[in-house]
């Protein structure tokens, strides 16, 4: 495939600079790797599962099913239905991320239904607890089972909205497409950079594409707006590698400094605050949860109610997520951390 970098597009040459950029910041290869900017994780995920269709529909394999779990991004969802194909679940371990036994179970049982192709999507950073899957387990598992069952096929992306611009700043050597079973990348950078909504990026393989204008030609969107490109391109070369690793820290600091002050003033079950990311998720009480929601149209909070997946059964849980993103200022951060304190002052009478 040739490179979509010599589109004669006026987008294209901010677009075409930004995905050098980051195929470098993830260790990836120019001559193998391509990308788009798209309008957010949605549209990447889409785009995922639709070349993951047609790549296993071109191996010959016509019997195709995506695999995800109880917390994967709803558009994958809405990608399985828009592409007429079925989607299974797969359990969650108690870490909050895809089990590869659960995985290993759920591919066996489908292949003796017929299936013998699999669109999995793997996340890090999910949206609604902030927890991450560990994909090289999950790719090893993959492996495990191509060798005992030649026929099965997959297509494996990893939808990294949350965590794809925090991971580079935390793992010296992030590079998802060092492993040859990861198809596609997606990522957002409105969630963890200063670039307004709605912008994300898709990376893939080239030999995905049948040529220079495939991606093009599969997108969702005809005609687009130059300024999500100028936008992205605006960032890098004004922030670089550093400035962004910067906002990083500044934001997981406030994420740090508010876990700090909340733990003893609020009865949580369990509190997640991931490595790459600088989220919070509080597991808590469904009072407590009823309290702390009442919060939210003040506050960066979401407070979900979720049936999920665990050891082949279905638990509910009730957790808050609070979002520390760059250009929070610290004032918010206090009025909410005082906010809080009322909640737990209140319910320790």
């Amino acid at each position: 495939a040739k490179s979509l970098d010599k589109t004669p597009d006026r987008l294209q040459s901010f677009e075409a600079e930004v995905i050098k950029k980051m195929i470098n910041l993830y260790g990836g290869s120019q001559g193998s790797l391509t990308g788009s900017l798209v309008t957010g994780a949605t549209e990447g995920n889409l785009y995922s599962a639709w070349l993951g269709k047609e790549k296993l529909n071109r191996d010959g394999i016509k019997k195709v099913c995506i695999l995800a779990t109880s917390l994967t991004d709803e558009s994958v969802a809405k990608a399985s239905r828009i592409m007429g194909l079925p989607l299974y679940p797969v359990e969650l371990e108690e870490s909050f991320g895809m089990s590869p036994e659960g995985l290993s179970r759920k591919v066996i049982s489908l292949y003796k239904e017929g299936y013998q192709g699999f669109i999995i999507c793997l996340t890090l950073g999910y949206k609604k607890t902030g927890t991450s899957d560990d994909y090289r387990k999950i790719l090893g598992a993959i492996d495990g089972l191509k060798q005992s069952h030649p026929k099965l096929g997959s297509f494996i992306w990893i939808d990294a909205a949350q965590d794809g611009l925090g991971l580079p700043f935390i793992e010296n050597k992030f590079s998802p497409f060092g492993q040859s079973q990861i198809q596609t990348l997606v990522i957002d950078f409105h969630k963890s950079s200063l670039v307004p909504y709605t912008v994300g990026l898709l990376l893939l393989r080239k030999k995905l594409l049948d040529d220079a204008n495939d991606l093009q030609k599969r997108g969702l969107l005809e005609s687009r707006s130059a300024l999500s490109g100028i936008a992205c391109w605006a960032l890098i070369n004004d922030l670089g590698k550093a400035g962004l690793g910067k906002l990083f820290r500044r934001a997981q600091a406030q994420r740090n400094d508010f876990k700090k002050n909340i733990e003893a003033k609020l009865s949580t079950k369990k509190i997640i605050s991931p490595k790459a990311n600088s989220s919070l998720a509080l597991f808590v009480t469904k009072s407590l949860f009823l309290r702390i929601k009442k919060l939210e149209t003040n506050f960066p909070i979401r407070c979900h109610e979720e049936k999920l997946l665990m050891s082949n059964k279905k638990q509910t849980f009730y957790f808050v997520k609070v979002y520390f993103l760059p250009g929070l200022s610290f004032d918010c951060v206090d009025k909410m951390l005082r906010a809080f304190r009322r909640i737990g002052s209140h319910l320790k009478r």
